[in-house]
This record gives structure tokens, C-alpha cells and sequence, in this order.
């Protein structure tokens, strides 16, 4: 199973690392060379934290559901307003992981590709073009 994961971790920051060398190159043939790749590590760090975060979450759902933590959820419904305080802190430390995590994605995006249209042209073509080519690996392989 560490073998699956840890494959799949670097096919993720491979791709990730190929789409941006392409668009690269996209945009040196289209007569300017405003994108600047960075190193995989970038990428492989990038998509390191994207399923630490999914482990944090996945595991804090486990957490919750088991029957050992019965005494927090009674020690909580005892006391409704530390329910409330509890639930509106965890709201709120959420929307601001979000909202840094989107801010760092929009600062990040502009720096390598040099606009965030751009940013978004390559990103959604690249996404665009491998849908596509897996489209026509299933279509051409039915019989």
C-alpha cells in the first residue's frame, strides 16, 4: 500500500512539474518566455502537503467516530456554550487555512507563470488535454 501512495505522489508532482514545462515551452513558441519553472521539489512538496492535509482530515474524521471519544461529545453537549465556541473555532481556523492556502496558490501561480490568467489558461488546458487523451484511450480501446 506505501508503494501505491508513495507512486502516486510522485506521478502527481511528475505531472504537475511536465504541464508546467510545457506551458513553458507553449509560450517560448509563441514569442515570449514570461513563465519560469521552478525545481520538482517545488511540486513534490506542493503535492507532499496536499495529502498531509487530506491524512489530517481523513484521521480527525476517524478520530471522531470512534466509540472511546464518547466522553468528549457528552462532555460537550453538557455544556452548550463551549459546543458553540468549540464549533465557531474550528470554522474559523478552517476559513483561514483556506484562505491562505488559496492566497499562497494565487502568489505562487502569478510568480511562475507571470499572470493569473495565464496561471489559469496552462493549468485548466493542461487538466483539459489529459482528460481528453484518457477520453480517447477508453473510446479507441472498446471493441
Amino acid at each position: 500500500m506505501t508503494t501505491i501512495f508513495c507512486g502516486l505522489f510522485v506521478m502527481l508532482a511528475a505531472f504537475e512539474w511536465l504541464q508546467t514545462w510545457i506551458a513553458c515551452f507553449i509560450d517560448m513558441a509563441l514569442g515570449g518566455r514570461t513563465i519560469s519553472p521552478p525545481p520538482f521539489g517545488y511540486f513534490a512538496t506542493r503535492i507532499a502537503g496536499g495529502l498531509a492535509w487530506l491524512a489530517v482530515f481523513s484521521s480527525a474524521l476517524l478520530f471522531a467516530i470512534r466509540l472511546v471519544n464518547a466522553p468528549i461529545f457528552l462532555w460537550l453537549e453538557s455544556m452548550p456554550l463551549l459546543k458553540i465556541v468549540v464549533i465557531i473555532s474550528l470554522i474559523a481556523a478552517f476559513m483561514i487555512a483556506s484562505d491562505r492556502k488559496i492566497g499562497t496558490a494565487r502568489i505562487c501561480a502569478h510568480e511562475i507563470y507571470g499572470s493569473g490568467s495565464k496561471a489559469t489558461t496552462y493549468q485548466l488546458g493542461g487538466c483539459i488535454a489529459l482528460f481528453a487523451g484518457l477520453w480517447l484511450l477508453t473510446v479507441h480501446a472498446r471493441p
